[in-house]
């Protein structure tokens, strides 16, 4: 299917031939325009856009070799398609403007289904050009967002991944072995704590309930960067944080449970805490 906006432009200096051109081309549903020379017709294609030239061959001021020639050397312009008409039976002549670019010919007068089934197939293969263009340039463009979109996802994976190298070597350069304990320990009061406030009916925030337990864990436990407290200095810190910094629900339930906690404390290492 041709589309019924398309652009054709016809060249001849003779108004009856351009007259009956526009008249056929109209019956189209086509969009005409005219020029009545060379130099007109390249004026015309370069300020408008144009699907379709019919270029007659023999013209005053510039002839149609010399304006297809011009066309077909421009790298914007040399891939719209011209029919070049000619009232010369010159198949010399024919042959010449084909070699320089021409899409096809007509032989003055022209027979109107020849000229119907040529004007088809120009705008068809133009329309099929037009869609290979468009969607080459939605490939380019996609390959262009994909690649940006990869670079900066290794952009993020190389950031990720510097940041846990920085962190690992951070641990190397400490060798603080008690991490790995920290956490385990941590994980059994959690444990203790939860269900000691379940069962009495006072849980009510678990973040305030971590932080005890991490607060108890790293007051008594030996760290590359201090020594470990003893377990009362460690009970009188939380006990002086009640109703400050620790929610007394939880603190009682610790207290309810000290005995527990210090277990799984001094279980672990005897080097990384300090007895009573």
């Amino acid at each position: 299917m041709i589309d019924s906006v398309r652009s054709v432009l016809v060249v001849d200096d003779n108004e009856n031939n351009r007259e009956i051109l526009i008249h056929r081309l109209e019956r189209r549903n086509l969009k005409v325009s005219a020029a009545i020379n060379g130099r007109q017709a390249l004026e015309m294609i370069n300020n408008s856009q144009f699907d379709l030239v019919l270029l007659d061959i023999m013209m005053p001021e510039m002839n149609g070799y010399q304006v297809l020639e011009q066309l077909k050397t421009s790298e914007i312009l040399h891939h719209l398609p011209i029919i070049v008409m000619s009232g010369m039976d010159d198949m010399k002549a024919i042959a010449h403007c084909i070699e320089i670019g021409a899409e096809d010919y007509l032989i003055k007068p022209i027979n109107n289904i020849l000229f119907n089934a040529r004007i088809t197939a120009a705008l068809e293969k133009k329309q099929l050009r037009d869609q290979q263009i468009h969607y080459r340039k939605q490939i380019e463009d996609y390959n262009s967002q994909l690649e940006s979109r990869v670079h900066e996802q290794v952009r993020e994976i190389s950031a990720a991944q510097l940041a846990i190298i920085y962190a690992m070597a951070k641990m190397a350069e400490f060798r603080d072995m008690e991490t790995g304990a920290h956490l385990e320990r941590v994980r059994d009061y959690c444990n203790i704590i939860t269900n000691d406030l379940i069962y009495n009916g006072k849980y009510r925030d678990i973040l305030t309930r971590t932080y005890i337990e991490n607060v108890n864990d790293a007051l008594i436990s030996k760290r590359v960067y201090k020594g470990a407290r003893t377990h009362q200095d460690t009970m009188d810190i939380i006990l002086d944080g009640r109703d400050k910094h620790f929610d007394p629900a939880i603190v009682d339930s610790f207290l309810a449970r000290e005995q527990e906690f210090k277990r799984i404390a001094y279980a672990e290492s005897e080097e990384g805490v300090y007895e009573d």
